[in-house]
């Protein structure tokens, strides 16, 4: 599955919501404010969770890197 396309979409999902959450009439119909918000919200905690996991991934790479390096003190 590719993740990068689903979290591009979600970026751009995002930029349209923050577009919505600026405009001045947002909280004239408040079902709708709370549902944009909500979407928002959870964006947002969806990419702290992705960047978390991109760090990880990262980390994990460079590990390896270094477990599988010749270099003895660096291995060590």
């Amino acid at each position: 599955m590719d993740f990068n396309s689903l979290i591009e979409h979600k970026r751009e999902r995002f930029e349209q919501l923050e577009r919505e959450i600026a405009d001045p009439h947002l909280f004239d119909n408040h079902k709708r404010a709370g549902e944009i918000m909500r979407e928002h919200s959870g964006i947002k905690e969806l990419f702290a969770r992705w960047n978390e996991l991109e760090t990880a991934r990262r980390q994990l790479d460079d590990n390896r890197e270094l477990a599988t390096s010749r270099d003895v003190e660096i291995a060590a």
